[in-house]
């Protein structure tokens, strides 16, 4: 019987003996210059100041901010994970006539704009 023998590329999976293909992205250097070179507790300050005005749907920030979409989507992501911004459970029609979530300040948001404006 033959046993099967992972290649460099493959590492064993959690359970039993099959395993799973790894996949190796490579970071390009410029990708990782630019990563390093935004100060993302900047954008996330900007998302908690707008949104602390009235929730918005990621379109809204984007327009206010003058930001793409790319970059309001993951800040705001990142804010909800620091549970900093939630869903309002509304949603609003954008441009394109799709559906998006509204999005609102938690109370630590609330917290964390309060001592923003305070610093300024």
């Amino acid at each position: 019987m033959h046993r099967f023998q992972p290649t460099i590329n493959q590492k064993p999976a959690p359970l039993g003996g099959l395993f799973a293909q790894t996949i190796k992205k490579e970071v390009q250097p410029t990708s990782l210059a630019a990563n390093l070179s935004v100060n993302h507790n900047s954008i996330r300050n900007r998302i908690v100041c707008e949104l602390f005005d009235s929730p918005k749907t990621d379109e809204e920030l984007e327009t206010i901010l003058k930001m793409k979409h790319q970059t309001v989507s993951a800040a705001r992501r990142g804010c909800v994970i620091k549970e900093l911004v939630c869903p309002t459970g509304k949603t609003r029609a954008t441009n394109s006539g799709r559906m998006a979530n509204v999005w609102e300040l938690t109370s630590i948001g609330v917290s964390l704009a309060h001592q923003l404006m305070h610093d300024k």
